[in-house]
């Protein structure tokens, strides 16, 4: 069996793999008591419950109170691991602070803490000076560890490569399909980026069981699933052909409109305008191992994230890979826009610069409205309400998520309804484009900061 063969039948294996509503990320729901609650009798207990099956790690459950650490007499959990009910040795005395590290089905781990306060002083001011309320502060924060800030690159390196390259090879087939030279230095780009999605499959990989502490646990789950497709996927765009360097421009016969010799091609320029061709080598993706690829690795963010937790598991799924290949479409094109308008300047004639242009404006604007509607669809579901947009890190994430994508669609809208119908009339097309690259430079800026967003953003707790 060919390694082509064998990676379409893992990715048929790993699509087809069973997923649970409870197989993304959990959160934290409420506690008894209610974290900030002043209570008017003493307690042992503590129940906290998720908004799914967690488990614990690293620490676990622990407490603190006035006058020192709290140990768990016993920690009882209900049959579907939502609710937990920590039972103390004592009764917790003055400001108390409980804290958890868990993980989700799906081998992500989240940590968060409630705090409380119960009658009674500490017994005696050494004991109340040993646990100040500095110290109580200082327990209850639970900041960003190192695995999880390994984690978050390894997502932003992962998606970056995911939707570049998708959106690369979108370009190729949909927008320099007639031009063998631009065509070629697209590819080269696919394989290029290409190459990020098994590396941050590999850091994320890494942080994880870093996290979890097992190997097992970060395989056999949802999140393994996911990796899975996406390094499978990855290694099948990288197959499209040999990673070799960049077409390089070569001259040619001046006035010649195709030049064929020795099996390269040369791109089609207007005799009149034409001093050299640019000749490179005949390249162009396989369209059965490409459309592979792209369902793998749209797929792989149906095992990974917040989305299939919330609402019906086949609708979000929908919105959801409708987001995800509508962005790759439009942010990928975008780079790869911007590589032809830059690289090509000197080369590519401005009629035909201006011909790329128009095609892919036709077909950013359909991506950008496939953009806005999975994102409306999918934030409805997985927001409370909008007062999370500020109160959770996850709002705050797609918060700044949308003013990137704002930026980045009124550059977009700016040249689609201002500069290109100036190129359609053929107005001082060299000056227009000239405007049109510089705006294209700021759309790219937009999104891939953009990537770095979405990247923390599959990761962070709604």
């Amino acid at each position: 069996m060919s390694l082509k063969a064998l990676l379409l039948s893992a990715f048929a294996v790993l699509f087809m793999w069973p997923g649970s509503a409870a197989s993304a990320h959990a959160e934290f729901l409420a506690s008894d008591p209610p974290d900030g609650a002043t209570l008017t009798e003493q307690i042992d207990t503590v129940t906290l419950a998720f908004s799914g099956e967690v488990a614990t790690i690293g620490e676990g459950f622990t407490a603190l109170d006035s006058t020192g650490t709290l140990t768990a007499a016993s920690i009882e959990s209900t049959v579907d691991g939502a609710e937990w009910r920590i039972g103390f040795d004592r009764p917790p005395t003055g400001s108390v602070v409980v804290r958890w590290e868990v993980k989700a089905p799906d081998a992500h781990p989240f940590t968060g803490s409630i705090g409380f306060s119960v009658p009674g002083s500490p017994a005696g001011s050494e004991a109340a000076a040993a646990v100040t309320e500095e110290a109580l502060r200082e327990f209850a924060r639970t900041e960003t560890s190192s695995p999880q800030l390994l984690g978050a690159v390894g997502r932003i390196i992962g998606i970056a490569g995911v939707m570049l390259s998708i959106g690369a090879l979108a370009f190729a087939g949909l927008v320099v399909r007639g031009y063998p030279s631009l065509v070629a230095r697209v590819m080269y780009w696919v394989r290029r980026t290409a190459l990020l999605i098994p590396l941050g499959a590999a850091v994320e990989f890494v942080a994880q069981i870093g996290q979890v502490g097992s190997v097992g646990g970060v395989v056999f789950s949802t999140f393994g699933v996911a990796l899975g497709l996406r390094v499978a996927g990855g290694m099948l765009l990288l197959m499209q052909a040999p990673l070799s360097g960049p077409p390089v421009p070569t001259a040619a016969p001046t006035g010649e409109r195709l030049l064929v010799a020795a099996g390269h091609v040369a791109l089609p320029r207007p005799a009149e305008t034409c001093e050299t061709d640019l000749v490179v080598p005949s390249t162009s993706p396989d369209g059965t191992a490409s459309l592979a690829a792209v369902a793998m690795l749209v797929g792989a963010f149906l095992f990974d994230g917040h989305t299939v937790t919330e609402g019906s598991r086949v609708l979000t799924g929908l919105f959801d890979a409708v987001h995800v290949l509508a962005g790759a479409v439009w942010v990928g094109g975008v780079a790869m826009l911007a590589v032809v308008l830059w690289s090509f300047r000197a080369e590519l004639a401005p009629a035909e610069q201006a011909r790329v242009v128009l095609r892919f404006s036709t077909i950013a604007a359909v991506a950008v409205v496939g953009v806005a509607i999975g994102g409306i669809v999918l934030a409805i579901t997985i927001l409370d309400g909008v007062s999370d947009l500020w109160s959770t890190q996850w709002g705050r994430a797609l918060a700044a998520k949308t003013a990137l994508a704002a930026v980045a669609g009124a550059c977009g809208a700016y040249n689609h309804r201002m500069l290109i119908p100036d190129l359609e009339r053929g107005f001082s097309p060299s000056s227009t484009l000239d405007q049109i690259r510089v705006i294209v430079a700021v759309e790219v800026t937009a999104l891939l900061l953009l990537l770095a967003v979405t990247g923390w953003l599959v990761g962070a707790s709604s």
